[in-house]
């Protein structure tokens, strides 16, 4: 990696300039320009994967992979955004509600979206006894979505949720070099009133054709004994 790959160096805060080159000259650095791909898409496949493993360990673990073909310069993404926040992102998120808190089913469970590859992943920790209902109410919280069965009052919460991080988010160092970064290689617009108009602008029917796209592509169990 430090022979070879581009590597960028950010430094922020009270700092002596002259200082911080002396110390990065101490690498022996070369001139070096890789082109470089952010965007990663994998293709989809109609045969979904399954893994299951088994280890002396007292909680289970669900993971299931979705394909989504939304990646972070898409027309939809905004709207993607949203729904993962209305999927399972938040504490008021459907897989939090419904199979942590109504059902008891999870210790925990969550959504995540990863904006630069497309992988939708879900993560349970659960009993291993509660894994096909576990797995089976996932997918019902996924088609209620799919079908439009959320409320209006859902999506200004979701919403709020995440306006509100992104701006709690800006205030921290890590974000402001991410930003600079963002800005650079990704070509994002960094005015955080362009982000949230775009977050406000999302409707249910986006967020219903934007769960459409959502696939499941494998699905691993980690089994405790």
């Amino acid at each position: 990696m430090l022979n070879q790959d581009q590597i960028d160096i950010f430094v922020l805060g009270d700092f002596d300039d002259y200082k911080v080159v002396r110390l990065i000259h101490q690498f022996p650095f070369e001139n070096r320009l890789k082109p470089l791909n952010f965007i990663y898409q994998q293709d989809y496949k109609n045969i979904i994967t399954e893994v299951i493993e088994k280890r002396s360990v007292n909680q289970s673990v669900l993971q299931l992979a979705y394909h989504n073909p939304i990646s972070y310069h898409d027309e939809d993404y905004f709207a993607l955004l949203v729904f993962n926040g209305l999927f399972g992102n938040f504490p008021h998120s459907k897989l939090f509600t419904e199979i942590r808190e109504k059902e008891g089913l999870a210790y925990t469970i969550n959504s995540q979206i990863n904006s630069l590859t497309g992988l939708l992943n879900v993560y349970a920790g659960i009993d291993k006894k509660n894994r096909n209902k576990t797995l089976k109410l996932i997918n019902k919280q996924l088609s209620d979505i799919k079908l439009g069965r959320f409320s209006s009052t859902l999506v200004k919460q979701t919403k709020k949720m995440l306006i509100t991080n992104m701006q709690a988010i800006l205030d921290s160092p890590k974000a402001t070099i991410e930003k600079v970064y963002n800005s650079k290689y990704l070509k994002e617009n960094p005015d955080i009133d362009h982000w949230v108009n775009h977050i406000n602008q999302v409707s249910k029917e986006d967020i219903i054709r934007v769960a459409g796209k959502i696939k499941l592509q494998v699905f691993y169990f980690l089994e405790g004994e």
